[in-house]
């Protein structure tokens, strides 16, 4: 039997951080929150859990904080979740059973995301499966900055058909919201990558994102929620382009 470490990266998550401790309680051995100053109760709930080992360090990046808070865990195995995910019934039940009998490096799930209390079942939205419970010595996070990735070459990995639930957003309103932050970040990234895109090319993207998640994943079948979602998908595809184009014919990512 391997013992796990979850680790957590957090800042101000008071409003769901309860929630997702709760379903770590009876799964894993111990819980490495890697804070980065919240300003709110967030420390305060985290030290309620007897399990929890709580540190601070100033943020910088996704993939830097995940890989430091690695380094602080007593095992090797660890499982990595966000502050608002919450581990389904079933992926408890899974992941007791790798603990007994664990045969692969890197273990990946499905998520299982939510627009408020709706979960999108369909749509460019799911299965949206994860790399999230691995050994440390054969994987570690890496990252540009915008979005991190687990590097696990040569590992073997697994994937579990059980759902990590993903409280991401609580209205599309707000999906819109941080999704034009986002695309500010995405840009610039391709953009120093020196990644350069014609003027057809936002359109085209944003057609080909509205007809894959229409025809292809079904995003009709979550009802008006998922339209609307997946209707300001295909609009967020078409502003990161817009903008990387802006970057290549004149050097600004937004209108003078």
């Amino acid at each position: 039997m391997i013992r796990i470490s979850a680790v957590i990266i957090t800042k101000n998550e008071q409003s769901t951080i309860d929630k997702c401790l709760k379903s770590l309680v009876d799964v894993v051995d111990e819980v490495i929150v890697f804070d980065s100053f919240s300003t709110d109760e967030t420390e305060a709930i985290c030290k309620s859990f007897q399990s929890v080992r709580f540190f601070q360090h100033k943020f910088d990046n996704f993939s830097n904080q995940k890989n430091r808070g690695n380094a602080e865990a007593a095992n090797d195995y660890i499982l990595s979740l966000d502050a608002d995910e919450v581990l389904s019934a079933e992926l408890q039940k899974a992941i007791i059973g790798i603990k007994e009998s664990p045969d692969f490096d890197v273990y990946s799930f499905s998520r299982l995301n939510y627009i408020s209390d709706r979960p999108i079942k369909h749509g460019l939205w799911y299965p949206d499966r994860k790399e999230r419970l691995f050994n440390r010595n054969k994987a570690h996070w890496k990252g540009d900055g915008v979005h991190e990735t687990l590097n696990y070459k040569g590992a073997l990995k697994k994937n579990i058909n059980a759902n990590i639930l993903h409280y991401s957003y609580e209205s599309i309103h707000a999906f819109k919201e941080k999704a034009k932050i986002y695309s500010d970040l995405w840009a610039e990234n391709k953009f120093n990558k020196k990644k350069s895109v014609g003027s057809l090319s936002p359109s085209l993207h944003c057609v080909w994102t509205w007809l894959r998640g229409f025809i292809l994943k079904q995003a009709f079948l979550d009802g008006t929620t998922g339209m609307l979602l997946l209707n300001a998908q295909a609009r967020d595809t078409y502003m990161k382009y817009k903008k990387l184009y802006r970057l290549n014919t004149n050097g600004r990512i937004h209108k003078s």
